[in-house]
């Protein structure tokens, strides 16, 4: 016969026949049973008896466990939000460039990182506090998730708030564009999620799985868009290093208009960089007529938007010239 068993037979015949549980429990610890093999068979019998759960309560430590949870899944659910939006924002920004604006790259690379280390965290702690609810169902009632979750909410709500007054005020003064429209749509639409989202955490029957399903499509979606903006790391290396050829085109044409506006017949003494940071090769250079002469650089990409400050070093992928005057302050 099992352990268990044993002592909760010996348990009903000794209640059976009015012994106090003060008493059994010394009976029992006096035959070498431990404190928690004999409070464990007391709360299967009183279980057994009752058909109820014996309640638990929640220390502090459990409270704090609470804390950690809930503070990190709020934290990563707004961290891959915003990092959601903001690549959103990237995307319409390229789409619909604004004329009046001086055109430059919106997008950040830490959007995607962010995307990418954040959600899949949020889902995980996620998951941990569903389970643990289902395990206990007094944890829905823990105050720090309560007061999360409306803490959340609040915030939520007043941007979905702020978002549609400033809508309406940029269409009562006729100021409305596709790329603000659009931009006021991403921000209702992540803004009214998450308050959705912690909006039915609140009832009993909440529908996790819906979320979790539009959560990953939205995530997905922008690790995507992410990726078609960014390009690959070696895309990336390739643009690094063609804002240095150009650092490198303009320093030099910096120090000659400096030198007294001549064209010199090499780059010969100059202090300016005058090596390819990638291949070590010296940028090609050769004098023209007068004080012009022409600058030469291989480029490993596209020039990506920049300041109107720099349109005159925009350049395809390949061997790129430029025609400079060294009479004339370098663009």
């Amino acid at each position: 016969m099992p352990a268990k068993d044993e002592l909760l037979r010996f348990i009903e015949a000794a209640r059976a026949s009015g012994a106090a549980d003060t008493s059994i429990a010394s009976v029992l610890k006096a035959g070498g049973w431990s404190d928690r093999d004999v409070y464990d068979a007391l709360r299967a019998y009183y279980e057994q008896t009752t058909g109820m759960a014996v309640p638990i309560r929640r220390g502090i430590g459990e409270g704090a466990r609470d804390a950690f949870v809930y503070l990190l899944a709020s934290g990563t659910l707004a961290t891959w939000i915003i990092a959601l939006g903001s690549l959103c924002f990237s995307w319409i920004d390229r789409q619909w460039p604004d004329p009046v604006q001086q055109a430059r790259n919106y997008f950040s690379a830490t959007d995607l990182a962010s995307l990418l280390v954040a959600f899949p965290v949020f889902m995980l702690v996620s998951r941990i506090a569903v389970r643990d609810v289902r395990q206990d169902p007094s944890r829905r009632e823990a105050p720090v998730r309560r007061w999360l979750t409306y803490l959340s909410m609040l915030i939520a709500a007043s941007v979905v708030i702020g978002d549609i007054i400033t809508f309406l005020a940029y269409l009562l003064q006729g100021e409305i564009t596709m790329r603000f429209v659009l931009k006021v749509l991403v921000v209702f639409i992540l803004a009214a999620g998450v308050f959705w989202y912690y909006l039915t955490s609140l009832r009993p029957e909440r529908p996790e799985r819906a979320f979790a399903y539009a959560a990953c499509a939205a995530a997905a979606a922008g690790i995507a868009l992410g990726f078609s903006l960014l390009g690959s790391p070696g895309h990336q290396r390739d643009i690094g290093a063609d804002r240095t050829r150009v650092e490198h085109l303009r320093s030099i044409a910096a120090e000659l208009h400096v030198r007294g506006g001549t064209a010199p017949a090499s780059l010969e003494g100059l202090n300016s960089p005058r090596f390819d940071p990638v291949t070590g090769a010296q940028y090609e250079y050769r004098p023209l007529e007068g004080t012009r002469y022409e600058l030469c650089a291989e480029f490993g990409a596209p020039s990506q938007a920049e300041s109107r400050q720099l349109a005159f070093w925009r350049h395809q992928a390949g061997r790129q010239c430029f025609i400079l005057d060294a009479g004339r302050q370098a663009p």
